[in-house]
């Protein structure tokens, strides 16, 4: 409010501050900054080779730095997502899969990387969803499971259709009952489901204990 400068006028673009951080563009590269105008900057490097036809490819290749350019991870990934709540989804070991010389497509390992450039979810994934309430649904192989933010299986592949849990009611909508599983997982038991046994929304309360079968 006095005119002080507080972010550093080095940037081509700068987003909304939200908890003292702002995404932000410089030098033709997205990043992230804090008030002062510190933070980290996805760059990078072009790297070519030939093709079986003999054509000229490009092999981007993407790491981290700072501000002031400094390399904090050098340029080893297929890709760089944005960095949010600290980590970034990162994407290595690309591999052709199939579509020829004019619609190529690729495999790759998927992981996370925080902003000092360690691994925090080992690239072991083929994918790896949003996280929502810090788990995730990921992709290993042709099996789908549910990680938390370290990448550790949290157990709801574990859940057998048509096995019986032991839950307790969390929250009442109109649609249904949420219900936390043993292991730590949310379920909604629909109102359908509830209709199926002549029961509805209002025979239970919140905190209520509950046995349901899984159905998927």
């Amino acid at each position: 409010e006095h005119g002080n400068s507080l972010v550093p006028f080095l940037f081509d673009e700068i987003g909304s501050f939200t908890n003292g951080r702002a995404c932000a563009k410089k030098d033709g590269r997205s990043g992230i900054i804090d008030e002062t105008g510190n933070g980290l900057f996805i760059f990078r490097k072009n790297n070519y080779s030939l093709g079986r036809y003999g054509e000229r490819i490009e092999n981007c290749k993407f790491g981290i730095c700072n501000t002031n350019n400094h390399v904090i991870t050098p340029a080893i990934y297929d890709k760089i997502e944005e960095f949010r709540n600290g980590k970034a989804k990162a994407y290595r070991d690309k591999k052709y899969v199939d579509g020829g010389k004019w619609s190529p497509k690729y495999s790759y390992k998927v992981g996370y990387i925080d902003e000092k450039g360690d691994v925090v979810i080992p690239f072991v994934f083929d994918e790896i969803g949003n996280f929502i309430d810090g788990r995730a649904e990921a992709k290993k192989g042709n099996k789908i499971i549910f990680i938390d933010e370290q990448g550790n299986d949290i157990g709801i592949s574990s859940l057998k259709i048509n096995s019986i849990q032991k839950g307790k009611i969390t929250n009442i909508v109109d649609y249904g009952l949420f219900i936390v599983l043993e292991c730590d997982v949310t379920a909604l038991l629909h109102i359908s489901e509830l209709k199926k046994h002549n029961k509805i929304c209002a025979n239970f309360d919140v905190g209520d204990d509950i046995d349901v079968k899984i159905l998927n």
